[in-house]
C-alpha cells in the first residue's frame, strides 16, 4: 500500500511540474483583437502555431488595431502593455491596422521587436519579412490570417538562425583572440631574447674581476598567496521594455 501511495505522489509531482511547461509553450503566441479581424478559429490556430516554432525564449504576438489614418499606429509602450509582454522578455509581433473609409478597408501592418529580439532580427531580416509575398500579398488581399501565419513563421526562422549561429560566433571569436594572444606572446619572447643577445653596455672584463672560490645553492622557502576577487555584477539580464516598432508596410485592398 505504501508503495502505491508513493508512486501516486511521484506521478502527481511530475504532472504538476509539467503543467507550467505546457502553459508556457501554449502561450508563445498571443492574439490581441481590437479591430476584430480574425475569426475565433483563426485566432486559436495562430496560438496553436506557437507549439511548432523553433526559436527559444521568444514571445510572439499578433495584434489588430482600428486606425483613423495611415499615420495612426499604436505606440511602442501601448503595444507592450496591451499584448501582455513580460518586462524582460524577447518579443516579436505583427500589428495589423485597419483604416476604414467610404465603406472600404485599407490594411497596414507593422513589425515590433522588444528587448533581445531587436538583436535577433536585423534590419535586413525586418525588410525581408515585411516584403515577403506570403505576407504582403495575403494582407493586401484581405487574407489576414494567412499573412499573420506567414509572418510568424518567417520571424521565427530569422530568430532561430540567429540563436543557432551564436555558439559558432563564440567559438570563432575565442579562436581569434587565442591566436592574437599567442602571436603577442611569441613576439614578446623574441624581443626579450634579442635584447639578451646584445653586448653589455658596460665593459665588466676591463674594469672588474670576479673569482669564485665556492658555490652553494640554498633553498629558502616558497609561499603561495591566494586572493579571492568577488564581482559586484549582479549577473541579471538587461532590458526592460526597450524596443518597439521596427518597420511597417501598406497592405491595401
Amino acid at each position: 500500500m505504501k508503495k502505491i501511495i508513493t508512486l501516486l505522489l511521484a506521478l502527481l509531482l511530475l504532472s504538476s511540474a509539467a503543467l507550467p511547461v505546457f502553459a508556457a509553450e501554449s502561450s508563445r503566441v498571443t492574439v490581441t483583437e481590437q479591430a476584430q479581424l480574425f475569426s475565433d478559429d483563426e485566432g486559436l490556430a495562430l496560438m496553436i502555431l506557437g507549439e511548432q516554432l523553433q526559436a527559444r525564449d521568444i514571445h510572439y504576438f499578433v495584434m489588430t488595431y482600428p486606425a483613423d489614418s495611415s499615420g495612426d499606429y499604436p505606440s511602442d509602450s501601448y503595444v507592450f502593455d496591451i499584448c501582455g509582454i513580460e518586462p524582460y522578455a524577447a518579443a516579436v509581433g505583427l500589428v495589423i491596422r485597419e483604416v476604414r473609409s467610404g465603406g472600404k478597408s485599407t490594411y497596414y501592418y507593422d513589425l515590433y521587436t522588444y528587448n533581445d529580439a531587436e538583436k535577433m532580427l536585423s534590419d535586413a531580416d525586418v525588410d525581408r519579412i515585411l516584403d515577403d509575398l506570403s505576407v504582403f500579398s495575403a494582407i493586401k488581399n484581405g487574407r489576414l490570417y494567412e499573412g499573420a501565419r506567414a509572418f510568424l513563421i518567417l520571424a521565427d526562422q530569422a530568430a532561430y538562425e540567429y540563436q543557432r549561429s551564436r555558439p559558432l560566433v563564440a567559438v570563432i571569436t575565442g579562436a581569434v583572440v587565442g591566436v592574437i594572444a599567442a602571436v603577442i606572446a611569441i613576439v614578446c619572447v623574441l624581443v626579450s631574447y634579442r635584447r639578451r643577445a646584445r653586448g653589455e653596455s658596460y665593459p665588466l672584463e676591463r674594469y672588474a674581476r670576479l673569482s669564485l672560490t665556492a658555490r652553494e645553492d640554498r633553498f629558502v622557502g616558497s609561499y603561495v598567496t591566494r586572493v579571492r576577487v568577488q564581482s559586484n555584477s549582479s549577473g541579471g539580464r538587461s532590458g526592460g521594455s526597450g524596443g518597439g516598432r521596427s518597420g511597417g508596410r501598406r497592405g491595401g485592398r
